[in-house]
């Protein structure tokens, strides 16, 4: 088993990580709206890719970020039910604490920027969209008739069925 000042190094090393891959993942959002901008949709399929992998990698490392702190707070005699790294940060040596803090903060900011930078994209992706779908519709209106059309002479009251039947007459 791991010493606290093992178990705190580990936290504090994958908080790191997390934040410089959140930090990764901002900036492949920010690449991912240039590349719907520009309906660049090789780069963009690129860019999926690569974010996909970094999302992969975020939750493996708040997998191991949990596994941490639960120790952590085990070995610190946090009840179970309240262990997070904000009831750690109550008992740990406040220089520590303040380190880990900080890196917290910054961490929920970068996902902030980065919800809020993947609802730009969504937005931007939709409208793409909704464009594609009028301008598909738009030109399939071209090639179908409209429900009340008629025959050229054929008076507007007679059904279709009527129009049949009289030919055959």
């Amino acid at each position: 088993m791991k010493s606290k000042k093992d178990l705190i190094t580990t936290l504090e090393d994958t908080l790191v990580k997390q934040f410089r891959n959140l930090q990764t993942l901002i900036t492949t959002t920010q690449d991912e709206r240039k590349a719907l901008t520009n309906a660049d949709l090789k780069a963009l399929m690129k860019i999926v890719e690569n974010k996909e992998d970094i999302l992969d990698n975020l939750e493996l490392i708040e997998e191991s970020r949990r596994m941490t702190t639960e120790q952590l707070c085990n070995m610190e005699g946090l009840p179970e039910g309240n262990w997070s790294i904000s009831a750690l940060f109550k008992t740990l040596d406040p220089t520590v604490a303040t380190r880990l803090s900080n890196l917290q903060d910054g961490i929920i900011k970068l996902v902030d920027e980065a919800r809020n930078i993947n609802m730009g994209n969504n937005a931007i992706a939709k409208a793409r969209t909704d464009a594609i779908h009028a301008t598909q519709a738009f030109l399939l209106s071209f090639y179908q008739s409209p429900v009340s059309y008629q025959p050229v002479g054929v008076p507007q009251a007679r059904s279709m069925l009527i129009s049949d039947l009289d030919h055959r007459v």
